[in-house]
């Protein structure tokens, strides 16, 4: 990410087409766990009460199958019954 001063300017992405920056005039952080609030240098909070989740499609037989990657929510633990490692936007391993 690049900033001037409090503002950022352009976030550096990397896909398929290789590493690029994007310029930018606002930014609205979609990343599920405010990775670029966080990278940014702003203010988060981690809930361990957010449930983690994914989804995927397959076709099978011509019938379009949604799966689900999440775990249910154990009311009783106060978390998810998951397996790791998982980690945060938040975890810092740069």
């Amino acid at each position: 990410m690049c900033r001037d001063a409090d503002r950022i300017t352009h976030l550096i992405v990397e896909n398929k087409s290789g590493r690029s920056a994007i310029a930018c005039r606002a930014v609205v952080d979609a990343t599920g766990d405010a990775d670029v609030c966080w990278l940014a240098g702003e203010e988060t909070e981690s809930l361990d009460s957010n449930v983690l989740c994914g989804w995927f499609y397959t076709l099978r037989d011509g019938i379009l199958h949604l799966n689900a990657l999440s775990h249910p929510y154990n009311a009783d633990a106060g978390k998810q019954d998951l397996d790791g490692p998982f980690f945060r936007g938040t975890t810092q391993h740069r």
